[in-house]
């Protein structure tokens, strides 16, 4: 009996210290997304050349809503970051800058990236459409973003009027405005 009951003790302390066994998660490496990135975004595209662009956040807004209103199917290129500006001009300067970025494969980011832009801007257009084209109130976050050269602001929201029943319409796909130099364009819309 006695050797039963020391078995069973010395079982269980075994399997008690057996089960704090360091934790397989510890061992996977991590990755430093800023380093892994540094190489890809090394090559700051220099000197910053944009198409077009608005001596203010406000201006590229109601002026690319005025573009839409008269011809939903007209370029956005003079109002909007082309790929080629965002990919070489500012997405390099917003790394390390507590955006997705830093924690996402560029391999991952950019096809999201551009998946969330073609959806927003599709449902941007679709509101612009409803609304009369009179911009109420742009809802900013007081915060300004430096990226490198660049200042950047969040934007809340846009309220608008609908064409119809002159009710308020929020446009909330614009995520984020930015200039360089004297040069604003819509960097990022999301759904």
């Amino acid at each position: 009996m006695f050797y039963k009951i020391l078995f069973i003790f010395t079982y269980l302390i075994i399997s008690i210290t057996d089960c704090k066994k360091k934790d397989w998660r510890d061992d996977m490496p991590t990755i430093d997304y800023k380093v892994l990135h540094k190489e890809s975004l090394a090559k700051k595209g220099l000197p910053i050349t944009l198409n077009g662009g608005f001596s203010d956040r406000d201006i590229v807004i109601s002026e690319w809503i005025k573009a839409k209103k008269a011809n939903l199917a007209a370029s956005d290129d003079s109002y909007i970051l082309t790929e080629k500006e965002y990919s070489e001009f500012f997405l390099p300067y917003t790394l390390g800058e507590g955006t997705s970025l830093d924690v996402t494969p560029l391999q991952t980011y950019w096809p999201m990236f551009l998946e969330r832009r073609t959806y927003g801007l599709q449902k941007l257009r679709e509101t612009v459409a409803r609304s009369n084209g009179k911009i109420k109130k742009f809802n900013w976050r007081p915060e300004v973003r430096n990226y490198g050269p660049w200042r950047a602001w969040k934007l809340d929201s846009i309220i608008m009027s609908s064409k119809s029943s002159g009710e308020d319409i929020s446009i909330e796909e614009i995520k984020l405005v930015a200039c360089y130099l004297e040069k604003c364009k819509i960097a990022v819309i999301a759904p």
